[in-house]
């Protein structure tokens, strides 16, 4: 019976104090389940979890975009930076065509370009510059061979020659590839001179008769097969030379060289 009352005492002067304490600070809330003061409550807490987002929430989907075919535009030749490797897909009008790639662009034309530069595409562009070396070499190549033919015209020599003087020149010039592939010979040295330097040395003289007084010389001959021809030689002063200068102009086959012509 004692012990009772000794443990109501107990419990007694316990709440006793907290009453005591509770009026002392009115601010301070009792905790709850062993919750220490100043911590968050249940309620604050569910609160908080509650704006942080969770696995259960719905997922927005993501609509790809379209992508849409880029149409060839004819302002795209006029720009310098389009025209050296831009064209008109042969088979596809409408779709740009890249001669470097030898595909069709179906996305930006700027990003095409900047990646045109990139390792990828360098055997490409390679390949391009390469070809226009070939082109270079080949132009090189045909102004040797005319001015090899204008050399045996000039100095009255045989068009026979020039089926022997390519090897003699490659021979003297064993580190030269333009000498290497000079191939001339007598037939194609007469037909340059026939088709190529005749019109560019009557386009020349034709100049020069424009600028000064000249006189005209005429002969008619005919020759092994009795065909006439009248031969037309020029006389000026050629400034250049500072001398009087005769050239031929022209022979022209005539029917007839009758007086009455």
């Amino acid at each position: 019976m004692e012990r009772y009352l000794k443990k109501f005492k107990e419990d007694s002067g316990r709440q006793g104090q907290e009453d005591v304490e509770r009026s002392e600070y009115p601010d301070v809330q009792p905790s709850v389940s062993g919750q220490q003061p100043g911590k968050n409550k249940p309620s604050d807490l569910s609160q908080h979890d509650d704006d942080l987002p969770s696995d259960e929430d719905p997922v927005i989907p993501v609509i790809a975009k379209k992508n849409y075919t880029q149409k060839f535009r004819d302002s795209w030749l006029k720009e310098k930076s389009f025209s050296t490797w831009l064209v008109r897909n042969p088979s596809k009008c409408e779709e740009p065509f890249c001669q470097l790639c030898a595909k069709s662009i179906r996305g930006c034309i700027v990003m095409h370009k900047k990646r045109l530069k990139s390792a990828s595409d360098t055997p490409r562009v390679t390949m391009f510059y390469n070809k226009n070396k070939e082109d270079k070499m080949l132009k090189q190549i045909k102004s040797a061979e005319m001015k090899l033919v204008a050399f045996v015209a000039e100095h009255n020599l045989s068009f026979s020659v020039l089926n022997h003087l390519p090897q003699l020149i490659a021979s003297v010039c064993p580190d030269s590839g333009v000498a290497k592939k000079l191939k001339c010979c007598r037939k194609k040295g007469t037909k340059i001179t026939k088709d190529l330097m005749r019109s560019e040395n009557i386009y020349n003289l034709s100049k020069k008769l424009k600028k000064c007084e000249f006189s005209l010389i005429i002969d008619e001959s005919t020759d092994i097969s009795s065909v006439k021809n009248l031969a037309m030689v020029v006389r000026f002063y050629d400034k250049e030379m500072k001398k009087v200068h005769d050239a031929f102009l022209a022979l022209l086959e005539v029917q007839d060289t009758g007086c009455h012509c």
